[in-house]
């Protein structure tokens, strides 16, 4: 069975670099308890007392949605809603919160689960792509609106009552909310999923009380905590061991900016990454511009070959680009070069969030990425001092006096001035970048674009 089973993983069985889907289909009705249990026997991963829990809560879960779907509204339930017709009388379905340090394998479980249960209307999605879709349905329906109707009827429950047309199971990726558009729909928007009766499995590496902490205008997100965990049960996987720190580190795809010929290194990476990608000779490779169009504007690239491209830090982060640029970046490039990647500290939190969403972005699409950085990954983002937090609050402190907050240390806590939210999600990013660097990462990445 190990020979037969191994095409389904990285060569490096701690890099968790598994084919989930593909190995489910072995397995006929199978579950996340024997998958995990198979894995185990294989040694192709190591057994974590934190991680049976998980599976064995994944696999109580399996057996109760097995099967299960719902009945959306129709038009005419609809309109009642809209217009304040009464609440749903659908049966109550708990899903599942999993939160845990970065690197525990939440996600590889979750996917297990994902890739086993019987639900027709299912889908299995990061948080950000979510978002954006959630952001371009109430755009639409905005849209359709005539002048002045915007203010009678909001716009979210129509969205979220044609994500419960499609979806009966939704599982969310990274779950955070760092933004202050996202986290004012989302009590919204849960609503109503979960007053259709849809079915929220999530991963996290925030407890839900911590999420949006700091965050501006907070009470009125709280809710929206109480109601996730009134329909889902929360789970902490907090492993001591983060796996991503297994792969054997390259020195190939992170070069320091401080150490001389760096960046005719990354030319020269470039053209050779160019060439292999496309199978020709290095000398057949000749630098193009070309635009990608995304919501009827145009990103500019201004440096690829085929495949692969190569963009300065500035171009992709200190621009106002977001995460479905970066999605349509992941379409088109198999290999990406960041160049001149500064030190980020509280002064750059909007650069810094960017890259942050970038990086996560590649990672989920599998898209190599090669860097120059100004310091080694650890260090890329400093702690704000508290005088740094109080300049910041100066600079910025007309935000305070808009929304009636008085200016005193406890406003030093606020995201928006203490980069607390950003140096939390750098862990995760630092755990994501120190895979990206590993062999076994490269490896897979190679059998991934040699299989299109």
């Amino acid at each position: 069975m190990r020979i037969g089973i191994i095409r389904y993983f990285s060569l490096s069985p701690t890099c968790f670099k598994l084919d989930i889907k593909s190995y489910a289909r072995q397995f006929n009705n199978g579950s996340p308890q024997t998958i995990y249990n198979k894995l185990i026997d294989e040694k192709l991963l190591k057994k974590d007392p934190k991680q049976v829990i998980t599976v064995s809560v994944f696999d109580e879960l399996h057996r109760r949605l097995n099967g299960y779907q719902i009945t959306p509204s129709k038009t005419k339930g609809f309109f009642g809603k809209l217009f304040g017709g009464g609440e749903s009388t659908k049966a109550k379905m708990q899903g599942l919160y999993v939160h845990g340090n970065v690197g525990t394998g939440k996600t590889m479980l979750m996917d297990m689960f994902y890739h086993c249960v019987n639900v027709n209307r299912k889908k299995r999605v990061h948080f950000n792509s979510f978002m954006l879709d959630v952001h371009s349905r109430i755009h639409r329906v905005k849209k359709t609106m005539k002048p002045g109707e915007t203010k009678r009827f909001d716009p979210i429950l129509p969205v979220a009552i044609e994500l419960s047309q499609e979806h009966s199971l939704l599982c969310l990726d990274e779950f955070q909310v760092t933004d202050i558009a996202d986290a004012m729909i989302l009590k919204h928007l849960f609503a109503g999923l979960f007053g259709e009766g849809v079915v929220l499995i999530a991963t996290s590496n925030r407890p839900p009380y911590d999420l949006y902490k700091g965050g501006l205008q907070r009470s009125n997100f709280v809710p929206f905590i109480t109601q996730l965990k009134s329909n889902c049960d929360v789970l902490n996987l907090d492993s001591p061991k983060d796996y991503r720190m297994d792969g054997i580190a390259s020195d190939q795809v992170y070069h320091l900016t401080t150490k001389a010929g760096t960046e005719e290194m990354m030319e020269k990476i470039f053209i050779e990454q160019a060439a292999d990608r496309a199978d020709v000779p290095v000398s057949d490779v000749k630098e193009e511009c070309m635009k990608l169009r995304v919501l009827g504007r145009d990103i500019v690239v201004r440096r690829c070959f085929g495949r692969v491209a190569i963009f300065t830090f500035d171009e992709l982060c200190s621009q106002p680009v977001g995460a479905v640029d970066y999605l349509e970046i992941c379409k088109h490039f198999d290999v990406v070069l960041l160049t001149n990647i500064p030190q980020m500290n509280i002064f750059k939190k909007t650069e810094a969030r960017r890259f942050i969403i970038l990086i996560d972005t590649l990672y989920d699409g599998k898209v190599g990425l090669i860097m120059s950085a100004a310091s080694p990954i650890h260090q890329l983002f400093v702690k704000p001092s508290k005088r740094d937090k109080q300049l910041v609050l100066q600079s910025e402190s007309i935000i305070l006096d808009d929304l009636k907050i008085k200016q005193d240390d406890e406003s030093l806590d606020l995201n928006v001035f203490s980069g607390e939210e950003e140096e939390f999600a750098f862990e995760r990013a630092q755990s994501r970048l120190n895979e990206m660097q590993s062999k076994e990462f490269w490896q897979e990445h190679k059998q991934l674009r040699n299989s299109k």
